[in-house]
């Protein structure tokens, strides 16, 4: 199966893995990383892409097929890179997790973190499988797309209501901006160039 994760810290994959408890490899676009970190996607299990490349995402969608067929499961994060946004529950994001699984034959598990700064927790919230067959790739992954974001809206619910004069939107974005500081090797021009534009988008 593939499991679709939103994305918004260093902290996401490790937190999946545990969350999922079963072995997993991971599709992860080609960026510095802490040497520590490129060790565990060598023991663990990883499918490199450059996001930017478009053969070598082919060629990723290639690798990413022959894995699942052999009865492998695959962590998968659709928006592509961070969501350092305050407002939007989901980033936009591509049809390629929705085409591997068709062709693969296997369902999409949708898993929202959400995390609290001030406790030092995660939640990890787990959506039912959605299958993909029969769909197109623009009503699968706006299908996707809206249970994840469900799923996080959800979360924030729970939180209860809060009036907007209460709200400090610089020390929000602060806190939303703390994980690129405690991630030195993160390019964040390059991954906000990476955030997916929908209205500019052709297949090929």
């Amino acid at each position: 199966m593939i499991y679709a994760v939103n994305h918004t810290n260093s902290f996401d994959i490790p937190l999946t893995c545990r969350a999922i408890k079963m072995h997993s490899w991971v599709l992860i676009g080609k960026q510095p990383l802490y040497l520590s970190d490129r060790l565990f996607f060598f023991l663990n299990g990883a499918i490199w892409v450059d996001r930017k490349d478009k053969q070598d995402m082919r060629r990723a969608k290639e690798r990413i097929q022959k894995h699942l067929r052999s009865g492998k499961s695959l962590i998968w994060f659709p928006e592509g890179t961070w969501n350092l946004t305050d407002s939007n529950l989901m980033l936009p994001m591509k049809w390629g997790i929705i085409d591997c699984a068709q062709k693969s034959h296997v369902p999409i598990i949708p898993i929202i973190l959400e995390y609290s700064i001030q406790w030092k927790q995660c939640t990890a919230c787990f959506g039912e499988a959605i299958n993909p067959e029969g769909l197109s790739l623009e009503e699968g992954i706006s299908a996707l797309r809206d249970r994840m974001a469900e799923l996080r809206w959800n979360i924030w619910e729970q939180k209860g209501i809060t009036r907007r004069c209460y709200l400090d939107p610089q020390a929000q974005r602060k806190k939303l901006y703390q994980a690129v500081v405690d991630y030195p090797p993160l390019d964040l021009e390059y991954e906000q160039s990476i955030i997916f534009n929908p209205w500019s988008y052709q297949t090929d």
